[in-house]
């Protein structure tokens, strides 16, 4: 039609607005749509993120990673809304968190991005919601595995 204009989401979606039916995630970028879905996770000291520890909005994702190792969760510079993050093992906040994140170092519209430690082969839950009930918008969500590259520059020999 012209003149009309036709988004589809692939990929993470919209989420599950609760545990019982999360979109599944896989490696690389998923594109999601949080909208206002009413439900608010409460971190509350559980996780430490800033200013609040409530994320608004939520919507659930699982991710399966099939290896072990760190893995970076990152709406970092691909979001339109002020983002927040919670990795869990479980569905229940109280049973704990493996890492969260409000506004990542670096990240532009208070974006976030964090990496935890994974077992390969289990289930883990993204919460991924707003700063605030105002907060909702679209984005990308990469996950990817995190590995932290050393280079030797020069050499120095110390004597005691």
């Amino acid at each position: 039609m012209a003149g009309s204009r036709f988004e589809i989401w692939c990929g993470g979606g919209g989420g599950g607005a609760g545990c019982d039916n999360p979109s599944v995630l896989t490696l690389g970028d998923n594109l999601f749509q949080n909208t206002s879905t009413g439900v608010t996770v409460d971190l509350t000291g559980i996780c430490d993120m800033q200013f609040t520890d409530q994320i608004f909005n939520t919507n659930y994702y699982s991710f399966t990673p099939t290896e072990s190792g760190s893995y970076r969760f990152s709406t970092c510079n691909s979001a339109t809304f002020d983002t927040k993050i919670a990795v869990m093992p479980t569905c229940d906040p109280a049973a704990g968190v493996l890492g969260c994140n409000d506004d990542g170092d670096g990240c532009s519209v208070f974006t976030s991005i964090l990496s935890v430690e994974v077992t390969g082969g289990e289930e883990y839950f993204i919460v991924l919601g707003g700063y605030s009930e105002a907060d909702r918008g679209t984005g990308t969500l990469s996950i990817e595995p995190f590995q932290v590259q050393l280079a030797l520059e020069g050499a120095h020999r110390f004597e005691v």
